[in-house]
């Protein structure tokens, strides 16, 4: 219990957020869950859905880049007891999917918009039909935008408060999220513009050498 409790006093840091604010988010990830469970598919889907699950579940390689951080955790996934393996596997993107939902609420949050409005961007978000229809089948997007937006939540929360802890996470999950998909190289120009506005701060050789550190291990 301690562990929760200090990990929860961690992400309040000084922004501001409320116990309040973490229910919320946690309704965002739990109503969005359910649903994308009501509405999982339950065998394979078309396209690449197939490639991706016999990828997983044999720990093999799927097409470029290989995708694999999405393998390793959605390998756990498809040892679960609960249906056939491509269903395991749909689980994972739909508990990707839910925790990104939620992570929107918080991203909403930090860009200064009320309780209110970032509950319904984060639903608005989840229940989009391009977003809602990567979340119920095995796709590697729901994992993509569970580490991007933790990512840029994590950069935005590192310049509206004193310290590296936000900063190292930051250069941590956007290493996660650039090994995962290239995709997040099209984030690139906005933090690189975020960083040159922030400069003043980020004269520090230690800093920079740990956020180096840890967005090569990511």
């Amino acid at each position: 219990m301690y562990g929760v409790r200090h990990h929860l006093e961690l992400l309040r840091g000084g922004g501001g957020m409320t116990k309040k604010d973490f229910w919320l988010a946690f309704g965002v990830g739990c109503g969005s869950f359910v649903v994308y469970l009501a509405t999982l598919c339950p065998t394979v889907y078309v396209v690449g859905s197939g490639e991706l699950v016999t990828s997983v579940y044999a720990l093999g390689i799927a097409h470029p880049t290989g995708y694999p951080l999405y393998c390793l955790i959605a390998h756990l996934f498809s040892r679960l007891p609960l249906g056939e393996v491509a269903f395991r596997v749909n689980l994972f993107s739909a508990v990707a999917a839910a925790g990104a939902a939620a992570w929107i609420y918080f991203l909403l949050l930090e860009l200064k918009g009320p309780s209110g409005v970032a509950l319904a961007g984060s639903f608005i978000w989840a229940f989009s039909g391009t977003f809602w229809s990567q979340a119920v089948i095995a796709e590697v997007y729901s994992t993509f935008f569970l580490l991007i937006i933790g990512a840029i939540w994590a950069l935005l929360r590192w310049r509206s408060e004193d310290g590296p802890r936000w900063f190292l996470l930051w250069a941590y999950l956007y290493g996660l999220a650039l090994s995962h998909h290239l995709m997040a190289v099209l984030f690139a120009p906005g933090i690189a513009w975020l960083l040159w506005t922030e400069r003043e701060r980020l004269r520090s050789r230690r800093l920079w050498a740990g956020a180096a550190g840890l967005f090569i291990l990511g």
